[in-house]
């Protein structure tokens, strides 16, 4: 598998068919889809079960861990060479994954891609690292939701404030 898209769901039971839509209209097919959910109050599981259809795997998590501990249960799932993360109530372009694929493949010295990145003064970025790279973090900005990542080389990530 090259690629797995990483879903977490709290609660968007009206936006999944369309951000569903958008994942299985993607170019590049080679990817799983993992959709983890945080324990929804509105009907969210079964709208996942509706809408992911048979190829993905779909995780009821036992408690609600908050959006970092559920996009966390989904990489820990993942299979993929990259993993795409992508908010619930989103929807990608059809070209998405291929055209970050393609960038990966054509660039393995980077660990991501994605719109940018953003961190402000007050934050601090750390990574465990398997290989050797750089990290920069510009004066204001802030992490998009749409990435693509090479775990293979970012094993940790945090964000904590000064």
């Amino acid at each position: 598998m090259k690629v797995s898209v990483v879903i977490p769901v709290y609660n968007k039971a009206p936006f999944l068919k369309e951000c569903f839509d958008s994942v299985f209209g993607q170019t590049f097919s080679d990817f799983e889809l993992i959709a983890v959910d945080d324990r929804s109050t509105d009907g969210s599981l079964a709208g996942l079960r509706r809408h992911a259809g048979s190829t993905p795997a779909v995780i009821e998590l036992e408690r609600n861990l908050g959006p970092a501990g559920c996009a966390q249960r989904g990489f820990d799932a993942a299979t993929g060479e990259y993993i795409v993360r992508m908010d619930a109530d989103d929807v990608m372009f059809p070209e998405r994954i291929a055209k970050q694929v393609a960038f990966m493949d054509a660039n393995p010295h980077w660990a991501r891609a994605g719109r940018r990145w953003n961190f402000t003064m007050n934050w601090v970025f750390s990574a465990s690292l398997r290989s050797p790279m750089v990290i920069a973090a510009p004066h204001r900005s802030s992490i998009s939701p749409s990435i693509n990542l090479r775990p293979s080389i970012v094993v940790t990530c945090s964000c904590t404030t000064d």
